[in-house]
């Protein structure tokens, strides 16, 4: 009965650690099942502190190993940064700038970044396009955060306990809407500084 979503409008709150007032954050992952079964993957986006629209979805074909599933993982969550960076830009009359992603995975992450080619990703090459396409068209950036950080875990896994639980939970629902501050995020941070 106590559960609920809080949005913020306070630059206290949403200055930390940079400002993203009014700006879409999304988080993606997968699980692998190391079984054979199909991994599911998961995604969040955040506005104001609060997720807004959420997603878990078991995926089509069974993946190889933890990084095809993470990539995979990034096709439900580019369709909906897109669809809500257009609801977005329709409300605010101006186009939304490009979405700060937080993914566990740091080989996805390459794979997406450099368009790495091999036999190993062959299978899953529609995939890595897809994810490929979005961030050279600057819909959105990945930013590479520790697994025990990445609240969208709560949609595909049993996390670490309940510490990690109650963390994560708090920025899904807004009560505690800090998020993890990335070696990305200081660099941006730091050019700022520097502009000003």
């Amino acid at each position: 009965m106590g559960a609920g979503l809080t949005y913020h409008g306070s630059g206290a709150v949403l200055g930390q650690s940079y400002d993203h007032l009014n700006k879409l954050i999304g988080a993606f992952d997968a699980d692998f099942p190391h079984a054979g079964a199909k991994a599911t993957s998961g995604v969040m986006i955040f506005l104001n502190g609060a997720a807004i629209a959420w997603k878990t979805r078991r995926q089509t074909t069974v993946s190889l190993n933890s990084t095809e599933a993470e990539v995979k993982a990034m096709v439900p969550g580019v369709e909906v940064v897109r669809s809500l960076t257009g609801l977005w830009g329709e409300f605010m009359h101006q186009r939304h700038g490009s979405v700060r992603v937080l993914d566990d995975s740091a080989a996805a992450i390459a794979q997406v970044k450099h368009g790495m080619d091999s036999q190993k990703c062959a299978s899953y090459k529609r995939a890595q396009f897809y994810a490929e396409e979005a961030a050279d068209q600057g819909l959105m950036w990945l930013d590479f955060i520790p697994g025990q950080h990445n609240p969208s875990d709560v949609l595909t896994k049993h996390v670490g306990g309940i510490q990690e639980y109650v963390y994560k939970n708090g920025v899904l629902c807004g009560s505690a809407p800090l998020l993890y501050e990335t070696a990305a995020v200081r660099v941006v941070l730091d050019n700022e500084k520097r502009n000003k």
